[in-house]
Protein backbone atom coordinates (compact mmCIF):
# COMPACT_ATOMS: atom_id res chain seq x y z
CA UNK A 1 0.00 0.00 0.00
CA UNK A 2 1.22 3.44 -0.78
CA UNK A 3 0.11 6.24 1.50
CA UNK A 4 0.68 9.96 1.30
CA UNK A 5 -0.10 12.47 4.03
CA UNK A 6 -0.70 16.04 2.96
CA UNK A 7 -0.94 18.99 5.27
CA UNK A 8 1.11 21.42 7.27
CA UNK A 9 3.07 24.13 5.57
CA UNK A 10 6.64 25.25 5.13
CA UNK A 11 7.56 28.89 5.69
CA UNK A 12 6.94 29.63 2.00
CA UNK A 13 3.44 28.08 2.17
CA UNK A 14 4.28 24.91 0.21
CA UNK A 15 2.49 21.77 1.36
CA UNK A 16 4.73 19.05 2.73
CA UNK A 17 3.66 15.61 1.46
CA UNK A 18 5.05 12.52 3.13
CA UNK A 19 4.91 9.23 1.20
CA UNK A 20 5.28 5.85 2.86
CA UNK A 21 5.00 2.24 1.77
CA UNK A 22 2.83 0.23 4.17
CA UNK A 23 2.49 -3.54 4.45
CA UNK A 24 -0.29 -3.94 7.04
CA UNK A 25 -2.37 -0.89 7.86
CA UNK A 26 -2.85 2.82 8.24
CA UNK A 27 -4.59 3.74 11.50
CA UNK A 28 -6.20 7.06 12.39
CA UNK A 29 -7.22 7.12 16.05
CA UNK A 30 -8.06 9.51 18.84
CA UNK A 31 -4.87 8.64 20.70
CA UNK A 32 -4.35 10.91 23.70
CA UNK A 33 -7.32 13.11 22.81
CA UNK A 34 -10.42 12.56 24.94
CA UNK A 35 -13.18 13.09 22.40
CA UNK A 36 -14.42 10.82 19.67
CA UNK A 37 -12.57 10.76 16.38
CA UNK A 38 -14.55 11.92 13.34
CA UNK A 39 -12.91 10.83 10.08
CA UNK A 40 -14.38 11.41 6.63
CA UNK A 41 -13.68 8.58 4.17
CA UNK A 42 -13.64 9.07 0.39
CA UNK A 43 -13.25 6.41 -2.30
CA UNK A 44 -12.15 7.79 -5.68
CA UNK A 45 -13.23 11.27 -4.48
CA UNK A 46 -16.73 9.98 -3.66
CA UNK A 47 -17.76 10.64 -0.04
CA UNK A 48 -18.43 7.27 1.61
CA UNK A 49 -19.05 7.98 5.29
CA UNK A 50 -17.90 9.70 8.46
CA UNK A 51 -16.39 7.34 11.00
CA UNK A 52 -17.40 8.40 14.50
CA UNK A 53 -15.63 6.43 17.20
CA UNK A 54 -12.13 5.76 18.47
CA UNK A 55 -10.73 5.66 14.94
CA UNK A 56 -10.50 3.79 11.68
CA UNK A 57 -8.14 1.21 10.19
CA UNK A 58 -7.43 0.85 6.50
CA UNK A 59 -5.77 -2.55 6.20
CA UNK A 60 -4.36 -4.76 3.49
CA UNK A 61 -5.15 -8.48 3.35
CA UNK A 62 -1.77 -9.02 5.05
CA UNK A 63 -2.83 -6.65 7.82
CA UNK A 64 -6.24 -8.29 8.16
CA UNK A 65 -4.85 -10.77 10.72
CA UNK A 66 -3.56 -8.00 12.99
CA UNK A 67 -5.28 -4.93 14.44
CA UNK A 68 -8.16 -5.10 11.92
CA UNK A 69 -9.05 -8.62 13.09
CA UNK A 70 -9.31 -7.30 16.65
CA UNK A 71 -12.03 -4.89 15.49
CA UNK A 72 -14.09 -7.75 14.05
CA UNK A 73 -12.99 -7.35 10.44
CA UNK A 74 -12.74 -10.45 8.27
CA UNK A 75 -9.45 -12.23 7.81
CA UNK A 76 -8.75 -11.90 4.11
CA UNK A 77 -6.63 -14.18 1.93
CA UNK A 78 -3.48 -12.44 0.69
CA UNK A 79 -4.45 -13.07 -2.95
CA UNK A 80 -7.64 -10.95 -2.64
CA UNK A 81 -6.92 -7.47 -4.06
CA UNK A 82 -8.70 -5.21 -1.58
CA UNK A 83 -8.53 -2.74 1.27
CA UNK A 84 -10.37 -3.38 4.52
CA UNK A 85 -11.96 -0.35 6.17
CA UNK A 86 -12.58 -1.19 9.82
CA UNK A 87 -13.92 1.20 12.45
CA UNK A 88 -12.34 1.12 15.90
CA UNK A 89 -15.06 1.14 18.58
CA UNK A 90 -17.65 2.87 16.36
CA UNK A 91 -20.43 4.85 17.99
CA UNK A 92 -22.96 3.16 15.73
CA UNK A 93 -23.96 -0.50 15.92
CA UNK A 94 -24.63 -0.51 12.18
CA UNK A 95 -21.11 0.43 11.10
CA UNK A 96 -19.33 -2.79 10.15
CA UNK A 97 -15.99 -3.36 8.45
CA UNK A 98 -16.11 -3.42 4.65
CA UNK A 99 -13.77 -4.37 1.81
CA UNK A 100 -13.23 -2.16 -1.22
CA UNK A 101 -11.29 -2.92 -4.41
CA UNK A 102 -7.55 -2.33 -4.38
CA UNK A 103 -7.77 -0.18 -7.50
CA UNK A 104 -9.65 2.61 -5.72
CA UNK A 105 -7.88 5.51 -4.03
CA UNK A 106 -9.00 6.16 -0.48
CA UNK A 107 -8.74 9.55 1.20
CA UNK A 108 -9.23 10.16 4.90
CA UNK A 109 -9.41 13.47 6.70
CA UNK A 110 -10.87 14.80 9.92
CA UNK A 111 -14.43 15.98 9.70
CA UNK A 112 -14.95 19.76 9.99
CA UNK A 113 -17.04 19.16 13.14
CA UNK A 114 -14.30 17.14 14.86
CA UNK A 115 -13.61 18.59 18.31
CA UNK A 116 -9.94 17.70 18.42
CA UNK A 117 -6.99 16.29 16.59
CA UNK A 118 -6.15 12.64 16.03
CA UNK A 119 -3.03 10.54 15.58
CA UNK A 120 -2.07 8.58 12.48
CA UNK A 121 0.32 5.64 12.29
CA UNK A 122 1.64 3.45 9.51
CA UNK A 123 2.23 -0.23 10.35
CA UNK A 124 2.28 0.85 14.01
CA UNK A 125 5.18 3.24 13.38
CA UNK A 126 5.76 6.78 12.15
CA UNK A 127 3.04 8.06 14.49
CA UNK A 128 2.25 11.73 14.05
CA UNK A 129 -0.46 14.26 14.74
CA UNK A 130 -3.33 14.32 12.27
CA UNK A 131 -5.21 17.62 12.16
CA UNK A 132 -7.98 19.15 10.07
CA UNK A 133 -5.26 20.51 7.79
CA UNK A 134 -4.09 16.97 6.93
CA UNK A 135 -5.45 14.30 4.66
CA UNK A 136 -4.08 10.87 3.89
CA UNK A 137 -4.35 9.29 0.46
CA UNK A 138 -4.13 5.50 0.37
CA UNK A 139 -3.71 3.50 -2.81
CA UNK A 140 -2.10 0.39 -4.22
CA UNK A 141 1.67 0.50 -4.26
CA UNK A 142 3.72 0.26 -7.42
CA UNK A 143 6.01 -2.08 -5.47
CA UNK A 144 4.86 -5.64 -4.91
CA UNK A 145 6.17 -7.87 -2.15
CA UNK A 146 7.29 -11.24 -3.49
CA UNK A 147 6.49 -14.20 -1.25
CA UNK A 148 7.78 -17.74 -1.33
CA UNK A 149 5.17 -20.44 -0.85
CA UNK A 150 6.23 -23.74 0.59
CA UNK A 151 3.09 -25.68 -0.35
CA UNK A 152 1.12 -23.28 -2.53
CA UNK A 153 -0.28 -19.91 -1.49
CA UNK A 154 -3.72 -21.00 -0.29
CA UNK A 155 -2.48 -24.11 1.51
CA UNK A 156 0.28 -22.09 3.22
CA UNK A 157 -2.27 -19.44 4.21
CA UNK A 158 -4.73 -21.90 5.74
CA UNK A 159 -1.91 -23.74 7.52
CA UNK A 160 -0.69 -20.44 8.98
CA UNK A 161 -4.21 -19.52 10.14
CA UNK A 162 -4.57 -22.84 11.89
CA UNK A 163 -1.09 -22.89 13.40
CA UNK A 164 -0.54 -19.25 14.34
CA UNK A 165 -4.08 -18.12 15.15
CA UNK A 166 -5.50 -21.51 16.17
CA UNK A 167 -8.24 -20.77 13.65
CA UNK A 168 -11.26 -22.98 14.21
CA UNK A 169 -9.11 -25.13 16.47
CA UNK A 170 -10.20 -27.10 19.45
CA UNK A 171 -7.99 -27.53 22.47
CA UNK A 172 -6.86 -31.12 22.96
CA UNK A 173 -7.40 -30.60 26.70
CA UNK A 174 -11.09 -29.92 26.06
CA UNK A 175 -13.10 -33.12 25.89
CA UNK A 176 -16.56 -33.52 24.38
CA UNK A 177 -19.52 -33.73 26.74
CA UNK A 178 -20.35 -37.22 27.80
CA UNK A 179 -23.85 -38.45 27.13
CA UNK A 180 -25.90 -39.34 30.18
CA UNK A 181 -27.97 -42.45 29.79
Amino acid sequence: VSSRVRGGEEEDGAILPQSLQVLNEVVIHRGIYSGVCMVDIYCDDFFVTTVIGDGVIVATPTGSTAYAAATGASIVAPTVPCFIIAPVCPHSLSFRPIMVPLNCVLKCKLNNDARGNALISFDGRHRQDFTKQHEVEIGASDYHLPCIDKEGSMQDWFNALQKQLLWNGRSSAQKPLEKKH
